[in-house]
């Protein structure tokens, strides 16, 4: 929900932290429709993170021993901040392009596709099968998606703990 303004975890936000003057304002998250009162229609979130080819595409069968990544290793390292999205639609809500661009997929479809890109398990992780999916033709160079998931690595950090 958006708490004074701004998109918050209500589930882990503090009252006394957020109501200094005393003023309590809650609101559903922004870029998304209202169903009704504080519920908002989610589909455009999810439909967008499926457009970005955010699904696991396996390479071994359930018969295959199962495939595990060294905490320590170098891929686990690269992905381990973004991988703590929990998809609740915080950062999308909060994110001023897709205000403005509908066709944007967002920080977490794009934060979830590069996470995946990075897996070595995943089949489908070269970046040009789902760099595809990531292009927006009517993009500016600012929002390209080549630069939105570096952008989304470096702040899933900080987007995907407690906004509040």
């Amino acid at each position: 929900m958006t708490v004074n303004g701004r998109a918050r975890w209500t589930c882990r936000t503090h009252v006394e932290a957020v109501a200094g003057d005393g003023a309590l304002e809650i609101a559903p998250l922004a870029n998304l429709p209202v169903i009704r009162d504080l519920v908002t229609d989610m589909s455009a979130f999810f439909d967008k993170g499926a457009r970005a080819m955010g699904s696991f595409v396996p390479t071994a069968t359930r018969h295959d021993e199962f495939a595990t990544i060294a905490p320590a290793s170098r891929a686990r390292r690269a992905v381990d901040a973004a991988i703590e999205c929990i998809g609740c639609g915080v950062c999308y809500a909060s994110c001023d392009v897709v205000s403005w661009n509908r066709a944007y997929l967002g920080p977490a479809a794009l934060n979830r596709a590069w996470t995946l890109v990075n897996d070595p398990r995943d089949g489908a992780r070269s970046r040009a099968a789902r760099g595809r999916r990531w292009a927006m033709p009517d993009a500016t160079p600012a929002t390209r998606t080549r630069v939105a998931p570096t952008a989304a690595r470096n702040s899933s950090r900080r987007r995907c703990r407690s906004p509040g």
